[in-house]
Parts: structure tokens; sequence; C-alpha cells
């Protein structure tokens, strides 16, 4: 065991039941020698710990005077004919500056953590939840001149693709009142495509944002992990969030991406993401190919990749080894093995 120091504080607690209970479980033995040096290690230990949990928390700072929140409230049900608003308020640069989201309405996906505004999660099992930091994508919507206009209703812990489950009731399709709008991002798809808002921010783990807006007829983006920060949005699994654009149209979508997308140096997700200032100009990017016969090229099968792996099952081939197709039947497990890691990580 590395540590800094073997000094031990007056007053450490750690004991030698407390050594013995840790052998117990491991099933090992110590010389008498040797219970001297691991219970010096111990107590070492535990003021090591004790020191680094009573310093502050890391708050990324919120700048409330530039961005001040108002009008918060909670919408009456004949106000909220869809079920899609969870909080209504309006945020907005003080000190406009000409951004690229300027002129633009956007809502946050209600596991979006907004400073001042109540984080209702989909569920009424937690109560009274109010942040005191806003997520980086509220602060990067609002430093491109966005206007949030609210939160949108999530399913019950951002669980379930259709959109029955939220403590507060259903969310309807805006195109059919009482059909499902998908889920779980299903405030986020109705409010944009029955234009309450330009744009949304959505999550997605599993199907989130692309299933209400398949639903809903709109255009939502799961981006690459990491792409965009996760930094203080409620998390499912880290190895699975992911947060996005959902727009009535594609190049609202590249706009909004544009405005998130880069690295923000606290969320581990974004390792290998550039900064903001390295992200491609993804609405220039999309002019470019308006007009053409064959505007996006499919990533789903890369025929150069195809290729190089065939080249090398050949090469196998040629090596005498016995090379051919198979089937991963395993496959078919996959929405078990998402069930199970999701509910994993919310434990």
């Amino acid at each position: 065991m590395s540590l800094p120091s073997l000094t031990v504080s007056p007053g450490n607690p750690v004991t030698e039941q407390h050594l013995d209970t840790i052998l117990t479980k491991l099933g090992q033995n110590l010389r008498p020698n040797e219970r001297t040096d691991y219970l010096v290690l111990l107590k070492a230990f535990h003021d090591v710990t004790e020191s680094v949990a009573k310093l502050p928390d890391y708050e990324p700072p919120t700048d409330l005077e530039r961005f001040p929140r108002k009008d918060i409230h909670f919408l009456k049900s004949e106000d909220n004919k869809l079920g899609a608003w969870a909080w209504k308020f309006t945020a907005k640069d003080t000190r406009p500056n000409g951004g690229i989201l300027s002129g633009k309405t956007v809502v946050m996906k209600d596991n979006i953590s907004v400073a001042g505004v109540n984080c209702l999660l989909g569920t009424d099992a937690m109560t009274g939840f109010v942040p005191t930091a806003d997520a980086t994508v509220v602060t990067r919507t609002l430093e491109s001149g966005g206007t949030i206009l609210g939160k949108a209703v999530c399913e019950n812990l951002s669980m379930a693709g259709t959109s029955f489950t939220a403590a507060t009731g259903p969310v309807h399709n805006p195109y059919a009142r009482g059909y499902s709008a998908g889920g779980s991002s299903s405030g986020c798809g109705a409010l944009v495509a029955s234009c309450a808002v330009d744009m949304a921010i959505g999550g997605d783990q599993g199907g989130s944002i692309r299933l209400p807006a398949s639903w809903c007829g709109i255009y939502g983006l799961k981006p690459t992990q990491g792409l965009i920060p996760y930094t203080g949005i409620a998390s499912l699994e880290t190895t699975m969030d992911h947060t996005g654009p959902m727009t009535r149209t594609c190049f609202d979508n590249a706009l909004l991406l544009k405005a998130l997308a880069g690295k923000d140096n606290i969320d581990d997700r974004c390792i290998a993401t550039p900064p903001p200032s390295e992200i491609p100009d993804y609405p220039a990017i999309l002019d470019e190919v308006k007009g053409t016969a064959n505007p996006l090229e499919g990533a789903m099968n890369d025929a150069r990749v195809s290729r190089k792996v065939r080249d090398a099952a050949d090469k196998w081939k040629e090596m005498g080894a016995s090379v051919e197709d198979v089937s991963i039947p395993m496959h078919a497990l996959s929405m078990d093995l998402w069930l199970m890691i999701v509910r994993m990580g919310i434990n």
C-alpha cells in the first residue's frame, strides 16, 4: 500500500478489531509482528481518506447575474395540454453576444440540472431536489444566445421508452392525444414537435432521444459518447450516458450540436474529445451537401474497414488457418444485458 505518511492522528478510530474483521473476511492470518505494521497502515489510510472526504465538492460556477432564471412555476394541467412541461421559467443572457443560438428557444430534459429550478427526474420517490449549479449544456446554450423556456418531462428515472411512467402523468403525442410520444425524453419530443420550442436537449442511454424523435417526427441525435459533456445531468450508467439535440430541422440539429460539443475538462467521458474551439462547423458541413444526389454517407458499414477485415481473414487462410463466417447468438441478449447494466448503474 502506498501512503504519503505513516503518522497517525490522535483519536484515530481504527482498532485491532477492525483488522481482525478484515482478516476474517479475507481468510488470512498474520504473524504478531505483521499485525502491528498492518494496523499502522490501516490507521494511516483512514487518516488519508478522512482528509480527502473533508475537501469541498467541486461545483461548476453558475453566473445567475448574467443568466437569471425568471418566472419559475409549475403549470396547471389546463395549461399543459400535452403533459410535456415539467417546469416553466425563462433564462437568457443579459449580455447577448450574437451567438449561434440567438433567437432560438430551448427546453431541457428534466434530468438536466438548472440552478434554482426543481429537478423531478420523472419520479415522486425523491422530491425537493433543486440543483445549485447548471449543467454544462445549460451554460453553453445560454452562452450561445439560446433562450431556455423550461424543463421537459422525462420518464420515471429515464427508464422507459414510452411516455406514461412519469409521476406527473402521461405525455401525449402531439399528433394523436392518448398515444405515446416515446421516451424517455418524452416531453422534449412533444414540445419540439408541437412548436412550443425550437430545440430540446435530451438524454439517451438506450434510445431515449431517438425513440421520441422518431415517434414525434423530429430529428434526434445520439452523438458519439463524450462529444457533448454530461456534466450536471443525472446518470444512468457512465458507459451509456449520452446527451444530444432534438429539433424540427436537420440544420437546427447541427446548430445545437455545434453549440454544445467539446470537452469541459470535468466529464471523464470526454477524455478523447477536442475542446469547443476545435469542434467542426457542423452547420457549414451540412450546408455543403445541399442539393447533392447522395448527401450523407452511411457509416454503419464502411467498405474500407470491411475490406481490411476480409484481407486479414484471407491472410490467415494463406497461413493455414481455418476461417469461416460465424453468428454470435449472444447479440440476442443485448436488451437483457442493457437492462442489467442500467439497473446496476442507477443503484
